[in-house]
């Protein structure tokens, strides 16, 4: 095994502040299910060795907020969507002791390292995870270990490290629509918006009728008042392809909202609404189409119409904090305080329920405490 100097950088001071210490990682991932998913046989270019090691869990406690109520959510979602995107392990469960005895007459096998890797995180050993899911993916880097490397680096807090498996990943299966929509999401959890959107757009490309793609990208759009023609020109091409499709004509609606001067252009005002009435009319119980429309009537100050779509979005969504808070908003407008009052009070109670929620998930996670290698320190010799 290689040993690798763990030092204190600027990300574990403001993020994990704890003290790093002597780590040591083997580079480690797991196996796959397509002979066609293993990359040509000069694909050992990924062997510049990774950029960082993993050394440790944090204390959650000693870990600071994730910013705006929606941009938390948006960020836990797609952290979880990641474990959906690689795929259900087909490993029949395994006895630890019988694994690592076939692991010493054959240290090489990376299916036996991806097995114990499994058994690990189930058993809730992540650090012991992430280091055997490393070596499978050393030992035969296919998609699904790169995957699986990256998947379980983001579930445990380290987005950069599994932006960096990922965009290896990428490099080797240009064509993996999997891979581009991991390393997208890598992005966005490290704050990379720009970088996060064009590796999304560039998962549709390959795949335009290909809903996992649209459906991340809608869920940067719907935390983050980002806009732009590739976005836009993206959700149109998959709504046109999908045209039956309720989350289709939703996200392309949205994508023309987010317009900088949207509401000041009657004509995308108009075709907003089309697309948000359509999207009601495929999916009756499709609350976030109802809470769109009602925010657009209310930007035209057409209160009556807004009160109407929006109480129907609560009612579908009775834990809706923005549903709560136009509706407060509207009823204000109306001249109907008290109403605006009680819908305030849920609106607060929501927000509240939520900022717990996330911060019991947040405290029950184990969080990576990793940092870059010596040799990548500007004042360690190389």
């Amino acid at each position: 095994m290689r040993q690798f100097l763990i030092w204190r950088t600027g990300l574990a001071r403001s993020a994990m502040g704890v003290l790093l210490f002597l780590g040591i990682l083997l580079p480690v991932v797991r196996s796959q299910t397509k002979d066609d998913s293993k990359p040509p046989q000069q694909a050992p270019e990924f062997y510049d060795e990774p950029k960082f090691t993993v050394s440790d869990v944090a204390d959650p406690t000693s870990l600071g907020g994730h910013g705006s109520n929606a941009t938390a959510a948006a960020r836990q979602s797609l952290a979880e969507d990641v474990q959906s995107i690689k795929g259900q392990s087909t490993s029949a469960p395994t006895n630890k002791r019988d694994l690592e005895n076939a692991l010493q007459r054959d240290p090489d096998n990376a299916h036996l390292h991806h097995q114990l890797a499994e058994l690990e995180e189930h058993s809730g050993n992540a650090v012991a995870a992430v280091k055997q899911f490393q070596r499978a993916a050393e030992l035969d880097p296919s998609e699904q270990n790169l995957l699986d490397w990256g998947s379980e680096l983001v579930a445990h807090g380290a987005a950069e490290p599994a932006g960096e498996v990922f965009t290896k990943g990428h490099r080797l299966f240009p064509r993996s629509v999997r891979m581009l929509v991991a390393m997208g999401t890598a992005w966005y959890l490290r704050g990379s918006y720009e970088q996060a959107i064009n590796s999304l757009c560039d998962a549709s490309d390959l795949e335009p009728n290909n809903a996992t793609p649209h459906l991340f990208l809608g869920k940067i759009l719907v935390a983050e008042n980002v806009s732009g023609e590739r976005v836009r020109n993206t959700l149109k091409r998959f709504a046109s392809l999908q045209p039956e499709n309720a989350n289709a004509n939703y996200l392309y609606a949205l994508s023309l909202w987010k317009q900088p001067s949207s509401s000041q252009d009657a004509r995308v005002v108009s075709q907003v609404e089309a697309l948000l009435q359509k999207s009601m009319r495929l999916d009756p119980q499709f609350g976030p189409a109802y809470l769109q429309l009602g925010s657009v009537y209310s930007e035209k100050q057409d209160f009556p119409n807004a009160l109407l779509t929006l109480k129907k979005a609560s009612e579908l969504d009775p834990n809706s904090e923005q549903a709560h808070y136009r509706l407060s908003q509207v009823y204000r407008h109306l001249g109907q305080t008290e109403n605006a009052q009680r819908e305030m009070h849920a609106y607060r109670e929501a927000a509240r329920q939520h900022q717990e929620r996330m911060a019991r998930e947040q405290h029950s996670k184990q969080f990576f405490v990793y940092a870059p290698q010596a040799a990548d320190r500007p004042d360690v010799p190389k």
